[in-house]
């Protein structure tokens, strides 16, 4: 892919037929002249883990095209993508047919394309509406002096204030210090503008929490699940005339196939009785806490231990714990390849609930920032036996993967990549240089 194409990239969602897909690729090659980075599954090569990669495409998109016909609409896979563009304010609506599209997908105005005849046909009313949100969403790109100019224009009532401190500054260096004293100040001041410039603002996390087959009530519960919903029915079935309990929907399939359930609580699947129920109660109450401290030599000796103090720290989880509001309860997903079973939730730290000393205060400070992330969830039932089973299970958690999403940017990190030990109460916890564990684009 050239290497200035915009960024980040559009994602297609659109159901598998001859129509649409001559629909999406005919839009694929408009979008792509005119600059933009597309994504759609016919980029997966071939060995790939497919349905990793489009979880991944989806929530790095800048701007996800969901084409909407009357197979696409009754598609759980196109639905499950357009509710992750909706939720991350992305989603783009375009309509192939005249046709109503339900709740809540209908909060955006529609395109409509109908009649279009593909990428031969540039002055379509509708192709130049999806083009003009589609550059509203993903700007082109500019230049570095465009940049510079734009952000001094923005904030030049910031950039005035530290230049005439700057000034002020320099001067009195001169004066009292020298010419080497007054290029360090100088460097100091750089720092600070872009400091200003780059304020750090409310924190969303969406986190993804597997728990392993060896801890109690995993076995129970996967027997259930299996005979509630036969994977044999599964692989027979597909994604269009597929019966589910309530509360349980496709999350992934692969074409029509449906391959990983996700089951919200109030299911009749949801975890129960007294073997498994303690899954329910890990699911409801998930918590993690974040905390990011500037590298010093004490800190990083110190970083593992239960000791370690950050200059910023926040919770989020399954059930709001620091009262931020902005959540998405936690759901248990189950997957029928695998038979792995991982918590999924999504939460906002909002500034007014973080806890910090004023070290970091910006997007720079957090980048350069050391990052330490460990399991919380303390709350328990009455039961004290249960308590002690879910705390040992707890134990047992292992962190997969997790987005942040800060100050208008997104990063995904691979818990893999980071340092593991174990922290307060024998919970896991992870730890790294936050640059250094980040995944980068590919």
């Amino acid at each position: 892919m050239p290497a200035d194409r915009r960024q980040p990239h559009i994602f297609i969602s659109f159901k598998t037929e001859k129509r649409s897909g001559k629909v999406a690729a005919d839009l694929k090659t408009v979008l792509e002249d005119r600059g933009f980075s597309v994504w759609w599954q016919e980029d997966l090569q071939c060995g790939s883990e497919w349905h990793g990669a489009i979880d991944t495409a989806l929530l790095r998109a800048g701007c996800v095209i969901v084409l909407w016909s009357p197979e696409s609409i009754v598609s759980p896979w196109v639905r499950h993508e357009a509710s992750q563009a909706v939720a991350r304010g992305v989603y783009t609506p375009v309509r192939l047919d005249p046709m109503e599209i339900a709740s809540p997908f209908d909060r955006i105005q529609a395109t409509d394309l109908f009649h279009w005849k593909g990428k031969d046909e540039l002055k379509h009313p509708g192709l130049l509406q999806l083009l003009d949100r589609a550059d509203k969403l993903i700007p082109p790109t500019r230049s570095l002096t465009e940049k510079v100019l734009g952000l001094l224009t923005k904030n030049r009532v910031a950039v005035l204030t530290s230049l005439l401190g700057a000034a002020a500054v320099a001067m009195l260096v001169r004066l009292s210090f020298g010419l080497e004293a007054q290029l360090q100040s100088q460097t100091q001041i750089s720092d600070s503008i872009q400091r200003t410039l780059h304020p750090l603002s409310d924190f969303r996390v969406t986190a993804f929490i597997e728990i392993p087959a060896d801890v109690p009530g995993v076995k129970t519960y996967l027997e259930r699940l299996s005979a509630a919903v036969p994977v044999e029915t599964l692989r027979a079935a597909s994604t269009q005339n597929l019966r589910l309990p309530a509360g349980v929907r496709v999350s992934r399939s692969r074409g029509e196939m449906p391959v990983q359930l996700d089951i919200e609580e109030g299911s009749p699947l949801w975890p129960r009785g007294k073997e498994e129920g303690w899954i329910g109660e890990i699911a409801r109450y998930m918590e993690l806490k974040l905390g990011f401290s500037v590298p010093s030599k004490t800190a990083l000796a110190d970083f593992t231990s239960k000791a370690w103090d950050a200059d910023l720290g926040l919770e989020v989880g399954a059930y709001d714990p620091d009262g931020s509001g902005g959540r998405r309860a936690g759901s248990i997903s189950w997957d029928t390849t695998s038979g792995k079973l991982v918590v999924m939730f999504a939460d906002t730290a909002s500034q007014k609930a973080w806890r910090t000393s004023g070290r970091i205060v910006s997007v720079p400070d957090l980048e350069k920032a050391l990052l330490l992330v460990s399991f919380g969830s303390t709350m328990f039932p009455n039961d004290p036996a249960a308590k002690d089973t879910i705390e040992s299970s707890r134990q047992k958690l292992v962190l997969d993967t997790f987005f942040l999403n800060y100050s208008g940017r997104e990063v995904m990190i691979r818990a893999s990549g980071m340092a593991k030990t174990t922290g307060v109460r024998g919970m896991p916890t992870y730890s790294g240089l936050l640059n250094d564990v980040v995944s980068k684009k590919e």
